[in-house]
């Protein structure tokens, strides 16, 4: 009974080891530079006159990151690419009130941005505010803010 019982077990397990299947799943990952933005200086107009237009040259913002890698590129939540850029300028005291700075000569690259063999993009411009004679006068500010992301 014994040797019954032990040939039984092992016909069982013979045939059920003999059903067993693996394959290996390969699994990889190639490290990249993370992206770092900078730019090449605040924009102050100082005392402005009511009535006036005040423009500012040569603003940078440099991207830096893995070479030739393609980055989406906003200032303001708008892509770069998109349309003119304007940035606002609210009054410190009356928030209804504001002035606008335009973007001018601004660097285009079509709907396709890069970093370059470097891993740089350098995304230039100009500024343009005019001051309506009916401004308020106070203090104004506002912010230029340049997000990137790998595509």
């Amino acid at each position: 009974m014994a040797l019954i019982l032990t040939l039984f077990l092992l016909t069982f397990t013979s045939i059920f080891s003999s059903n067993t299947s693996e394959k290996n799943m390969d699994i990889k990952a190639t490290v990249i530079k993370p992206l770092r933005v900078i730019h090449n200086g605040d924009i102050n107009y100082g005392k402005i006159i009511q009535g006036s237009t005040h423009s500012t040259t040569r603003h940078i913002f440099t991207i830096y990151g893995e070479p030739k890698q393609d980055v989406d590129i906003t200032l303001n939540e708008k892509n770069i690419n998109a349309q003119k850029n304007s940035i606002p300028l609210i009054h410190k005291e009356n928030n209804s009130q504001t002035l606008s700075v335009q973007l001018k000569n601004e660097k285009n690259d079509g709907n396709d941005t890069k970093l370059n063999e470097k891993g740089e993009y350098r995304y230039s411009f100009d500024t343009e505010l005019i001051v309506p004679p009916n401004a308020l006068v106070g203090d104004y500010s506002g912010t230029l803010t340049m997000k990137v992301r790998f595509k």
